[in-house]
C-alpha cells in the first residue's frame, strides 16, 4: 500500500468541562511513479493557474513575495552562495509562496483554479499536487468555489519540499504547471521571557496565552515566569530613556544600571538564557522606539504596558529583536523601506502580526536558537580578532558598527 496516513488527536469540552480525545485517521496522499517532477515545466502554463494558500484552520504562517523584496539581496535571494531566489518566479505576476511546516503535523492548503481560456482544456480531475519526491497529495475539489482542499505530510525537521500543482492533457503525457508552493519544515522551539513587575498593569496569564497563540505561526512556545519582588530604583526607571544609546552602547548608562540591579537582586536565581522585560506604565513620550524597547541580540528590555494599544504584540515584537535578532522591516539592509510599508508583518509597527519566510528561518537558525545573548564587550572583542588577522585600516566607531553588522547575521543555506 503507498498510501500515507496519519492519526490525529482532536480534544473537545463539555458544558461541564469533561474533556474528551478522539482519533482520526487522515489520508495525507500517496506514493507514485508515474511523475517526475524533475521534468516538470519551470514556467507557468497559458491554460490556468493554481494559487495557494493556508487552509482556514491551519495554524502556521503563509508567506508570498512582495515588490519591494527586489531591492534587498537578503529578502531576494534564497542562497548566499549562489543567485536561487527565494520565491522561485514562474511568471511575471507568479511568485511561489512558502508555508511552514511542523514536523509531524499535516499540512493543509487551499488552492485556488483559475482557468484562463475557455477550450475545455483544463479539467479538475486531471490536476495533481506532487511532491519533488513523488508523494502525491490528497486532494478534494470543491466545483462551486473551484478551490481544492489540499492535504499532504510534513518533511523531517529542517527539510525543504516543493509542492507542484500540475495538469496532464486528456491521456497524454504532456505535462502543464499551474503552480507551485515551497514548504519549510521546523520542529517547535521555546524560550524563556521573565516579567519584571515595576509599575505597569497587566495579566502574565493572558500574556503567555497571547504571546503562544501569536509565536505558534513559526512553531515557537514561550515560557513566561513573572518577579514581583523586585523595587526599581525610580530615578533610573524615570530617566530610562534620557540619553539615546551610543554607537558602540545597545543601553545607555541608566539602562545599564537597571539592569545590573536586577541581575544583584536575583543573585544566583538570575538565568543567563532567559530575556527579562521590564513591565513600566506610562512612556515618557509617544515614541514608538521608547513604548518598547529591546536591542537586537540584547537580553533586557523595557515595555510600557499603560502607552501599548496591543500589549502582547508588542512584547513579542521587541522579544524577536532581542532573543532572535530579527530586524524591523524598513531597516535599511532591506531596501530602504520606509515604516508602514509591511503592515501586516509584526516587525513593522502598526497592528500586524505575520512573520515571513525570512524571519522564520533566522528564528529557527541553531545559532540563533543555541545562542547566547551579547555582552557589552563583544564589539571591541571583534575589533581585536580583526586586528588579528591583519585588517590595514583605522578601526573607527563608525567601522566597528559596519563590522558588528556584518557579523552578527546568521547566514545558513536557506
Amino acid at each position: 500500500d503507498d498510501n500515507i496516513y496519519q492519526i490525529e488527536e482532536t480534544e473537545t469540552t463539555d458544558e461541564n468541562g469533561q474533556k474528551t480525545k478522539s482519533y482520526q485517521i487522515i489520508p495525507l496522499g500517496k506514493q507514485v511513479a508515474d511523475f517526475y517532477p524533475e521534468m516538470f515545466p519551470t514556467q507557468l502554463s497559458r491554460l490556468g493557474r493554481i494559487d495557494f494558500s493556508g487552509a482556514q484552520n491551519y495554524p502556521y504562517s503563509f508567506d508570498e513575495y512582495k515588490e519591494y523584496y527586489q531591492k534587498s539581496t537578503i529578502l531576494y535571494y534564497l542562497h548566499s552562495i549562489n543567485d536561487e531566489k527565494r520565491y522561485t518566479k514562474l511568471a511575471d505576476n507568479y511568485y511561489a509562496p512558502w508555508v511552514f511546516a511542523k514536523e509531524g503535523e499535516a499540512i493543509h492548503l487551499k488552492a485556488k483554479l483559475t482557468i484562463t481560456n475557455d477550450k475545455g482544456d483544463i479539467l479538475p480531475e486531471r490536476i495533481y499536487f506532487i511532491t519533488q519526491d513523488k508523494v502525491q497529495a490528497e486532494a478534494k475539489y470543491d466545483a462551486e468555489t473551484q478551490t481544492f482542499d489540499v492535504t499532504l505530510p510534513s518533511g523531517q525537521n529542517n527539510s525543504r519540499q516543493i509542492l507542484y500543482a500540475v495538469h496532464r492533457l486528456h491521456d497524454t503525457a504532456i505535462i502543464e504547471t499551474l503552480g507551485r508552493v515551497d514548504i519549510d519544515t521546523k520542529n517547535e522551539i521555546s524560550a524563556k521571557v521573565v516579567l519584571v513587575k515595576v509599575d505597569g498593569e497587566y495579566s502574565k496569564t493572558t500574556i503567555e496565552s497571547e504571546l503562544n497563540k501569536l509565536s505558534k505561526q513559526v512553531a515557537l512556545r514561550w515560557q513566561v515566569e513573572e518577579i514581583t519582588d523586585f523595587e526599581a530604583d525610580r530615578s533610573l526607571v524615570n530617566n530610562l530613556f534620557e540619553k539615546s544609546s551610543g554607537l558602540l552602547e545597545s543601553y545607555n548608562d541608566t539602562q545599564k544600571s537597571l539592569n545590573a540591579a536586577l541581575k544583584a537582586h536575583l543573585g544566583g536565581k538570575y538565568d543567563a538564557e532567559a530575556c527579562y522585560v521590564f513591565m513600566l506604565d506610562k512612556a515618557p513620550n509617544k515614541s514608538r522606539n521608547v513604548i518598547g524597547f529591546m536591542p537586537r541580540g540584547e537580553q533586557f528590555g523595557y515595555v510600557y504596558a499603560g502607552s501599548c494599544t496591543n500589549l502582547s504584540q508588542t512584547l513579542l515584537h521587541e522579544l524577536l529583536h532581542g532573543r532572535f535578532l530579527l530586524r524591523h522591516t524598513f531597516d535599511k539592509s532591506y531596501g530602504s523601506q520606509k515604516e508602514g510599508n509591511n503592515p501586516e508583518n509584526i516587525m513593522d509597527y502598526g497592528n500586524g502580526t505575520h512573520l515571513a519566510q525570512w524571519q522564520w528561518r533566522s528564528i529557527h537558525d541553531p545559532a540563533v536558537v543555541k545562542g547566547l545573548f551579547k555582552r557589552d564587550e563583544d564589539g571591541e572583542a571583534l575589533v581585536s580578532l580583526l586586528i588579528s588577522y591583519g585588517v590595514n585600516a583605522t578601526i573607527n566607531a563608525s567601522m566597528q558598527m559596519l563590522f558588528a553588522y556584518m557579523f552578527d547575521d546568521n547566514v545558513n543555506s536557506w
